[in-house]
């Protein structure tokens, strides 16, 4: 205060206060002088009010129930506030809300904890286990997915990526997941459980009704020893799913006991470290390039589901020895970046 509006020198306070530095005598009358200078800006007031704003996530609430993926425009119809405020204005809004257009997701985001627990099996393996564990150890990897019928297939594959107005931490919300897949707005699944091995390709493929604890026993008890025979390694009993709640319940464990059966447990939302989850991707990109390659432009949900089958029956064993081959150095990318999710 003194330096402000005394004018006296910062060096002559210095000495008057021998008890502070000269560093903090300075930033002590910089801040002061901050303050004084301070200019208050004006400008014209904002066109949106609260009730407007209150009015843009209400709305966006609804559509994304009704339709799925909703663009800022048709928020901005919806809302009644295409009259008096741009568009530009909407987006930047819903922005300073926390909401941003972003891709729908299929997959968990990652918490600290889940970091932390995928370093520590990724440091495990690599100390335990050689690297031919994947190749060798693991008799085959098992894991269920779901496919979207669309009575045009041709459509549906050429149009754009789902989008959506969410918050980050949405990504899993009913409304937010992508249009057609397990869950959100989309017609109805075709569900396989398929089993997948080094050297042989993919082993089995059969389509299912509902995935429970009770389903999952009885697949157990019926295909086990059959599926085990036909993989690489049919003296073993190790085989790899993720942490499906039905696939890890207590009556599908009892029917795993019951046939030697042992489990490779990976950490949750970790499906970059199962190599099954890359063949379904493959195989989504190739559903949509055969539509549009071959021209189908309708499809009965029978046809669709011998589709998919036949597809993944004739999979190329070379590209999954090729995913299976890469785990290793995925382990030492998990440990190297702290536990982030790969690209996969």
């Amino acid at each position: 205060m003194m330096h402000t509006v005394n004018g006296v020198p910062i060096r002559q306070l210095a000495k008057q206060h021998s008890q502070y530095s000269l560093a903090t005598i300075f930033r002590h009358c910089r801040q002061q002088m901050d303050k004084k200078y301070v200019v208050k800006r004006g400008g014209r007031p904002s066109k949106i009010t609260e009730r407007d704003k209150r009015q843009l996530v209400r709305t966006l609430h609804r559509l994304r129930q009704v339709d799925g993926s909703c663009t800022s425009k048709s928020i901005q119809l919806n809302a009644g506030l295409s009259i008096r405020v741009a568009n530009r204005t909407v987006r930047r809004h819903l922005n300073l809300l926390g909401y941003k257009y972003r891709q729908t997701r299929r997959k968990g985001i990652l918490k600290k904890k889940d970091l932390l627990l995928r370093v520590k099996f990724a440091k495990m393996m690599m100390a335990d286990w050689s690297e031919d564990v994947w190749r060798e150890d693991i008799c085959f990897y098992l894991d269920g997915s779901s496919f979207a019928h669309k009575v045009n297939p041709h459509d549906e594959a050429r149009a754009p990526v789902a989008r959506v107005w969410r918050k980050k931490s949405e990504g899993l919300s009913f409304s937010c997941t992508s249009k057609g897949k397990k869950a959100g707005i989309g017609g109805k699944s075709a569900h396989f459980i398929v089993c997948i091995c080094y050297g042989k390709g993919v082993i089995f493929c059969e389509q299912y009704d509902k995935m429970n604890g009770a389903f999952f026993a009885h697949f157990m008890r019926r295909n086990f020893k059959d599926i085990l025979s036909k993989s690489c390694n049919p003296n073993g009993h190790l085989f790899l799913q993720d942490g499906d709640p039905s696939q890890n319940s207590k009556v599908a464990k009892i029917e795993m006991n019951k046939v030697n059966a042992v489990v490779m447990a990976i950490p949750p939302r970790s499906p970059d470290l199962n190599p099954i989850e890359n063949v379904f991707h493959v195989l989504q990109k190739k559903l949509g390039n055969d539509a549009i390659d071959q021209n189908i432009t309708h499809e009965t949900f029978v046809q669709f589901s011998e589709r998919v089958k036949d597809t993944m029956l004739r999979f190329p064993s070379s590209t999954i020895d090729n995913i299976i081959n890469s785990m290793p150095k995925r382990l030492r990318e998990i440990v190297k970046r702290r536990g982030e999710r790969l690209r996969y």
